[in-house]
């Protein structure tokens, strides 16, 4: 495969990662350590990344809810602020990503090594294939048109112009130029790269072992909440990373802060038992592997629980059926009866998911228990 530098890019990424760096180091010699640069610089590096994360990843690339054109401008023109390319290009290249996980056809395929998968992909160019597929609905999108046509002014009046002019408002214009600007946009793509690097190489494989995408709590707070990257790689409809309240997930945070506001709607939230049975299949995988040929006793307990699991995570799909069913001849009728039929299959859900959650929990305390006093069968 041919591969020749992209002097664009490249030429940008020196300028500003190396450059700025050291022209950021040498001002605050210069002049001090300024806190409100900091905070300054701070600022923008939330706008910026989470506009990343929550509007071109969550949002424009995977549809995991819906925004208002508002909230769909301010990703675009933050996201600009970014310097990764256009929406329009980021998620056809993130796209292909999923679709082509690790592969060939991957643009930032991490089994080629770190560097490729972090940022060699953005300083060379390969010949790659083609697949118009992924931004079809993309080019419908006007406001995503918009700043792909006008990108550049965007990018350099929102990323650089205005923390100068900010900065400027306080007598540091060069101080907010070179902190909230070239300083905030090196740190921030090093954020965003670790995603597609770091977190398909560092963490726990928690739902799936068909890709290389690991789950890292760590990466999680260098990653706007992106480190919970198994979850997002098989879930990936998902608004969340983090699904459980203690997840560092600010980009879901900031969906659910927007929907709050009237802002998102129709957030997508995986089934909970979509997941519970994704990582039972994973948690059987890795015992298998680590202990062998498990005694029969132990094999034999575990399926048959599992067995109970399925049949009342089956059983609580088919009362959610019947359930809402039930719902929509209630608003068509709005008779005694079908209200009646409407509560007694409302108990019998709410029943359901108490067993089949209260059944996870004894298929996880026997799972324990076996990979703890479990040895392997004597052949």
């Amino acid at each position: 495969m041919k591969t020749k530098v992209n002097w664009f890019n490249s030429i940008f990424i020196f300028l500003f990662h190396v450059l700025g760096s050291l022209a950021v180091i040498f001002y605050f010699y210069k002049f001090g350590v300024n806190w409100y640069l900091i905070i300054l610089g701070f600022v923008f590096y939330i706008l910026t990344g989470i506009s990343i994360t929550a509007g071109y990843h969550r949002l424009f690339s995977h549809r995991a809810y819906e925004a208002s054109p508002i909230l769909e401008y301010f990703y675009l023109i933050f996201g600009a602020a970014a310097y990764q390319n256009s929406a329009l290009k980021w998620c056809y290249d993130h796209r292909i990503h999923h679709r082509y996980v690790d592969g060939k056809d991957d643009p930032y395929n991490v089994n080629r090594g770190f560097f490729h998968s972090h940022i060699g992909w953005v300083l060379f160019d390969e010949p790659r294939k083609e697949f118009p597929q992924y931004n079809r609905d993309l080019l419908k999108n006007k406001r995503i048109v918009w700043q792909d046509k006008h990108y550049l002014a965007i990018s350099t009046l929102t990323s650089l112009g205005l923390p100068t002019f900010i900065g400027a408002l306080f007598g540091h214009a060069l101080g907010g130029f070179l902190v909230a600007g070239l300083a905030r946009i090196t740190v921030v793509h090093h954020a965003t790269f670790f995603i597609n690097s770091l977190c398909h190489m560092w963490g726990k494989q928690t739902y799936t072992d068909k890709n290389t995408a690991k789950d890292n709590a760590i990466l999680a707070f260098f990653t706007y909440g992106e480190g919970f990257h198994n979850f997002h790689h098989l879930f990936s409809k998902d608004y969340r990373n983090g699904i459980r309240w203690f997840h560092f997930d600010p980009t879901k945070w900031t969906i659910k802060m927007t929907e709050k506001l009237g802002l998102a709607r129709k957030l997508t939230v995986t089934p909970r038992e979509k997941i519970i049975l994704a990582k039972v299949a994973m948690k059987e995988k890795l015992l298998s592997q680590s202990n062998g040929e498990l005694c029969f006793n132990f094999a034999d307990e575990l399926e048959s629980l599992k067995q109970q699991l399925s049949n009342s995570i089956e059983n609580w799909q088919k009362l959610k059926v019947q359930y809402l069913k039930a719902l929509n001849d209630f608003k068509v009728e709005k008779s005694w009866e079908a209200k009646r039929n409407l509560v007694q299959l409302r108990i019998k859900l709410r029943m359901a998911k108490k067993t089949y959650m209260l059944n996870y929990k004894v298929w996880l305390k026997q799972y324990k228990y076996t990979l703890k006093y479990a040895t392997p069968a004597l052949v």
